[in-house]
């Protein structure tokens, strides 16, 4: 009984130190790397390489596929204004959700055809994948605004709280602006 309280009491403390070594150990995903980041957020954190050309491939090609997609002059504005709520502001995006929009319904069709779906209502099943293939983009985009709208209004009191605290501190109305942009940058980002 004592042999083993003290082979646990020993695997523990082992575990202890080795998450400490590690937590505390130079190196590029260490604690003191996240904490720097916090500490000085001008430098920008940088994405992982092989991730950020993978979504950069991803991009390219379903705007690629989005661009043989031939768009409806009066739509065009309207999904503009929304990628712009929804925080896209790259021309390519519209591009992109076209792509998706052409995709997914294969995608979906292909789905039910590979699961074997279809056979409880052929026509019916396809159809109603077919559609929500296509749905599937613009509701996401419609979620993407409903967030960025929600995180912009619980922002906004924080910036404005701020903003106030600036200009009677003397502070000029432009460099206002500056130092809430600079302070909100890490909680609130999309506002900053």
């Amino acid at each position: 009984m004592v042999w083993g309280i003290t082979a646990i009491t020993f695997i523990a403390t082992a575990a202890i130190l080795l998450a400490l070594f590690y937590a505390l150990a130079p190196g590029e995903g260490g604690m003191a790397t996240r904490l720097s980041r916090l500490i000085n957020p001008a430098k920008p954190v940088q994405e992982d390489s092989f991730a950020a050309k993978q979504k950069e491939r991803m991009r390219s090609s379903l705007a690629s596929i989005g661009k043989i997609v031939p768009g409806d002059s009066k739509q065009t504005p309207r999904s503009q204004l929304m990628m712009v709520r929804a925080g896209y502001r790259n021309p390519e995006a519209i591009m992109t959700i076209r792509g998706l929009k052409l995709l997914m319904p294969i995608a979906l069709v292909g789905l039910v055809f590979f699961t074997g779906l279809y056979r409880v209502n052929p026509f019916f099943i396809v159809l109603m994948a077919a559609v929500l293939g296509y749905l599937i983009p613009e509701m996401w985009l419609l979620w993407r605004v409903s967030a960025r709208q929600k995180s912009l209004r619980r922002a906004l009191p924080d910036g404005l709280d701020l903003l106030v605290i600036c200009v009677e501190a003397g502070l000029g109305l432009d460099q206002a602006f500056m130092k809430v942009a600079e302070e909100l940058r890490i909680a609130h980002p999309q506002l900053s």
